[in-house]
């Protein structure tokens, strides 16, 4: 548990977590069930492994069930959470009974479960669950950046772009979200370079400024 607020998951973390519940869990969600389940709604035969002896030949067996087993696994992972958060701080369940529900509703009440007594688990779990479904579901870990670091300090981005820069760079990137961006921006650490008046995020900032004013007056978390 970290020093200040109660926290069994850090801020930064918590955000981390809620993005990849948000945005990332609902799609391997529907890739892996395209995988076990095709458009005549039969198993998709996706590999022939393992293979079962049939007097002298190798038969394949009829579909490679890892889809169905990455996808129980991440099910269970996101429902245990739930239960846990939900009996530790006596909240009622509301969401959708299914693993998007779960990952729903793990997103909108991450302060519920950073609060929980256990949780500081939570972020690594998840984590090895989604990856571990990811691969089954053959769909590549999302990438935003190719470039050196430094083409990203040069870059301009808003603050939505920001924490998907820092999502890929890690290191001393680590905890720049859009929260963090509009922290450090209102307290007047860092000026916008450009506006964009056709996004919602239109404030667009130096990456490079950012990172330096990340580090330079490190959270309540990096102080404790």
């Amino acid at each position: 548990m970290t020093e200040t607020q109660g926290w069994f998951i850090p801020l930064h973390e918590q955000d981390a977590l809620a993005a990849m519940l948000r945005d990332e869990v609902p799609e391997i969600i529907d890739a892996l069930a395209a995988r076990i389940v095709s458009a005549d709604g039969h198993r998709t035969r996706v590999d022939y492994r393992p293979r079962v002896t049939n007097g002298s030949d190798e038969q394949p067996l009829l579909y490679d069930d890892g889809a169905q087993e990455a996808a129980d696994a991440l099910a269970d992972e996101l429902a245990a959470w739930v239960r846990h958060t939900c009996e530790h701080r006596g909240i009622d369940y509301t969401g959708a009974w299914s693993p998007s529900g779960w990952a729903k509703w793990l997103a909108d009440n991450v302060i519920a479960l950073a609060l929980t007594p256990g949780a500081e688990e939570a972020p690594a779990a998840i984590r090895q669950a989604v990856t571990m479904a990811r691969r089954a579901a053959r769909i590549p870990k999302r990438r935003t950046w190719g470039g050196s670091l430094e083409e990203a300090g040069a870059t301009r981005l808003n603050a939505r772009g920001l924490e998907a820069l820092a999502r890929e760079m890690g290191g001393d990137w680590a905890g720049i979200t859009r929260r963090r961006v509009r922290t450090l921006h209102e307290a007047g650490l860092i000026t916008p370079v450009d506006i964009d008046e056709g996004s919602d995020e239109q404030h667009q900032f130096a990456a490079g400024d950012v990172l330096a004013a990340h580090l330079q007056y490190p959270t309540r978390k990096r102080t404790a």
